[in-house]
């Protein structure tokens, strides 16, 4: 009976740690978007914006098109 209460905890918890992990995701995904098109307003060459953002060249020209 432990046994299968941990195990229902432990699922319970992984699902809201995915969950939660998720959404960062998100957040993340759309901190990088900001940082680039602030980044590309700026000036900032497609090298630099690879090296400090992490953004593709896919995410650069979408912004510049």
């Amino acid at each position: 009976m432990f046994k299968d209460e941990l195990d229902s905890n432990s699922y319970e918890l992984y699902e809201k740690i995915n969950k939660r992990l998720n959404e960062l995701q998100g957040e993340v995904f759309d901190l990088r978007n900001v940082a680039t098109q602030l980044a590309i307003s700026s000036g900032w060459t497609d090298t630099q914006i690879q090296n400090v953002i992490g953004a593709s060249m896919y995410d650069i020209e979408g912004f510049r098109s």
